[in-house]
């Protein structure tokens, strides 16, 4: 597609090289490390459980802890 600027010059970017390597490739299967359920109690905010999740699988392979 293409889309011509608007009165201003402004044009719509080209997307389409975004992605996992440009879109050239698949993306790779990874093992799952965690699965991470909603509280049972809808009153409770999981907020910070689920930060402390996203923390923990985000450390470096050579801090990864069980």
């Amino acid at each position: 597609m293409d889309f011509p600027p608007d009165r201003w010059g402004n044009r719509v970017p080209d997307f389409s090289q975004v992605g996992y390597q440009g879109g050239h490739v698949p993306l790779p299967q990874v093992p799952v490390r965690i699965i991470l359920q909603p509280s049972a109690d809808p009153r409770i905010n999981d907020r910070a459980r689920i930060q402390k999740t996203i923390d923990w699988v985000g450390q470096p392979l050579q801090e990864f802890k069980l």
